[in-house]
């Protein structure tokens, strides 16, 4: 399920939807929000990039940039590898920081 969300969510940043692609993450994240553990960090990290971008779509740029700072935090090398999902993050990572790239 984790993986077609990921395709979701890769598709609604594309189209610049990134309130329903943090929804995409989110659905999977609620749940486990509670573990703390890498798994749930990533997410929540994913999660915070598309706020992120939402809020610089909606020209809050201050707090896109301290919530890009919480992406940053939770999305590292270092938890993505301590997950069973560590090639679809990778990409993902890659991913976000090219979209980031074009609006930051």
């Amino acid at each position: 399920m984790l993986k077609e969300k990921i395709i979701d969510f890769k598709k609604n940043i594309l189209e610049k939807n990134y309130y329903e692609a943090h929804e995409d993450l989110e659905e999977i994240w609620f749940p486990i929000r509670k573990e703390k553990n890498d798994l749930c960090l990533v997410l929540k990290g994913f999660i915070n990039g598309a706020v992120a971008m939402e809020l610089y779509k909606r020209e809050r740029f201050l707090q896109s940039k301290n919530v890009h700072k919480v992406y940053l935090k939770y999305v590292t090398l270092e938890r993505i590898d301590k997950t069973e999902f560590k090639k679809e993050f990778l990409e993902l990572q890659v991913f976000m920081n090219e979209e980031f790239s074009k609006i930051l």
